[in-house]
């Protein structure tokens, strides 16, 4: 791993050079955004659904949020996200609507952020990462968090975002939180996510860049 700008990232990674400010800050038009709705005193929890190295995590963190659960499957990722992160939660597997394995494929070998997931097809077993519904997950470590609170989660998981959100639905439907979810894939609007999330009585709340927030 390297370090750029005070952030870890993996040796091969180019991308992110231009894409962080002087701070390690990134998107940080769209967690303002965010942040908008959530009052600095009610900031709880806060899930991070391809963390990636952990950009996101870090600046919730700055922000007064109490706790941070991380989710990142890719292991040199991980490793990073473990070094930038102080007294959060990571788990190094990936979520979606059931437990079981998928390919994780690397689209661009310069941008560590570009990993996809893919269930569809047969590969050896050594290729395979590990995959969690959350519903089944969260139960087992929710005594780790204060949910009194208001809860944030960002989903930026390359197409992945609908079987994420699918296997989030009794926690949602439960906390209420809001949550910022990419909906754009290969350079279109994929609305898949947004409109599940919708049916579970969610409401769109405001669009910026490629994320839309939902809420309540």
């Amino acid at each position: 791993m390297k370090l750029v700008k005070g952030i870890y990232f993996p040796d091969s990674d180019t991308h992110f050079e231009n894409k962080i400010d002087g701070e390690g800050n990134y998107q940080r038009k769209q967690f303002n955004t965010v942040l908008k709705y959530i009052k600095p005193e009610d900031r709880g929890l806060f899930i991070d659904v391809g963390a990636h190295v952990g950009l996101w995590s870090r600046m919730a963190q700055k922000a007064g949020f109490k706790d941070i659960l991380a989710f990142e499957p890719d292991e040199d990722n991980y490793e990073c996200l473990d070094e930038n992160i102080d007294e959060a939660f990571l788990c190094n597997f990936a979520l979606s609507d059931e437990d079981g394995k998928a390919l994780l494929v690397k689209e661009k070998q310069d941008n560590s952020g570009a990993k996809s997931l893919n269930a569809d097809g047969k590969w050896g077993e050594d290729d395979l990462i590990g995959v969690q519904c959350f519903d089944k997950h969260f139960h087992s470590i929710k005594d780790e968090f204060d949910l009194t609170k208001q809860i944030l989660i960002k989903i930026d998981v390359q197409g992945y975002e609908a079987k994420v959100v699918r296997g989030m639905k009794k926690f949602i439907q439960e906390y209420k939180p809001i949550i910022i979810v990419e909906q754009w894939l290969n350079g279109k609007e994929d609305f898949e996510a947004t409109m599940i999330l919708k049916s579970y009585g969610m409401k769109t709340l405001e669009a910026v860049k490629k994320e839309v927030i939902l809420g309540w």
